[in-house]
């Protein structure tokens, strides 16, 4: 069974001198050193520690388009797409279509492809949060389909809460 174990440090200074994001081994080195100087006492530094069972999960939901016409419509995360028979805007899919072009408008919506995924499975569109863990559970998705509303909110993201947290201060 895999675990996680997740640090944030807190260091006098600037962090980004730890840093080197254009070489990945002088990046390390530079962060073993700075945790062999601090663990000689020449360093001061705040270091959180969180320990976590299980891998997080991002939540999702589904939305069967079995039968979408044109002015239904599916709301995710406060946007609202209408299905059309000739759909001409970046909030409007294909009726014809269906679950392929809410899929496609979804995913290159300038705010929800920020935080959002969508898939096809058949009729249906999936949308997964890019976001992991419980939070994702909080997001809301809705369809009005033949005039009928429901609710499909995410769920099934778990994991992201850590087991255990400890607080090691270090000369600060």
């Amino acid at each position: 069974m895999q675990s996680y174990l997740q640090l944030l440090i807190t260091v006098e200074g600037n962090a980004a001198s730890l840093i080197d994001h254009r070489d990945r081994k002088s990046g390390v080195r530079k962060l073993y050193n700075y945790l062999g100087a601090l663990i000689a006492g020449g360093r001061h530094a705040s270091i959180d520690v969180a320990s976590y069972a299980d891998e997080p999960v991002a939540a999702s939901t589904t939305i069967d388009l079995d039968g979408v016409a044109a002015d239904d419509t599916v709301t995710v995360c406060g946007v609202t797409f209408t299905a059309k028979a000739s759909p001409s805007g970046v909030t409007q899919f294909d009726s014809d279509i269906g679950a392929a072009d809410l899929e496609a408008k979804i995913n290159a919506h300038t705010d929800l492809s920020k935080g959002l995924v969508a898939t096809v499975d058949g009729t249906s569109v999936v949308i997964t949060s890019l976001q992991t863990g419980v939070v994702g559970n909080l997001l809301t998705a809705s369809a009005t389909l033949d005039s009928t509303t429901t609710a499909h909110n995410f769920s099934g993201g778990v994991g992201g809460v850590p087991a255990n947290l400890y607080t090691y201060r270090m000369g600060l």
